[in-house]
């Protein structure tokens, strides 16, 4: 093994130099039922606490809404409402599935207000370089929903 990662291999014309592979560690993790379970769970109080905020604190949401948002309270407590149910969803083995669906939908549906809030950062008291970090959490959380509730309950 080369750094854990790829694998000598006999050279040949039709056979790459190094066959790469996956970790074991890793591969271990990523097929491990525990490992999504606790993913699940930690998605789960995440997104139970994040629901809770909009509900605690509307004014930042409203803050960060793109102008053209119909109805922006109306949006802040829908979305607030969908990240407190699908969190709560996520606990359920019965809802867990449609949950992940559900987030994942309010994932996408939410970005544009991740991408103003980037746009107008001098109103906030975040250095902009968190503001252009946070941006890839969005397909990191889908990839966990997905990977941790969807792809668990089809194999």
């Amino acid at each position: 093994m080369l750094c854990g990662i790829a694998a000598k291999t006999e050279i040949s014309e039709d056979r790459p130099i190094y066959n790469w592979t996956m970790p074991s560690v890793v591969e271990e993790v990523l097929n491990s039922p525990a490992w999504r379970r606790r993913a699940r769970k930690g998605l789960g109080a995440f997104f139970i606490f994040t629901g809770i905020t909009h509900f605690w604190v509307p004014k930042m949401f409203m803050s960060i809404m793109p102008k053209w948002v119909p109805y922006p309270e109306a949006a802040v407590f829908l979305s607030g409402a969908g990240e407190l149910a699908g969190g709560l969803g996520l606990f359920s083995q019965k809802t867990r599935k449609l949950s992940a669906m559900e987030l994942i939908l309010l994932l996408v549906l939410v970005f544009p207000a991740n991408i103003q809030m980037l746009l107008w950062a001098k109103k906030f008291p975040v250095p902009v370089w968190v503001l252009w970090a946070r941006l890839p959490f969005q397909p990191l959380l889908i990839w966990l929903l997905w990977w941790s509730s969807v792809e668990s309950e089809q194999k």
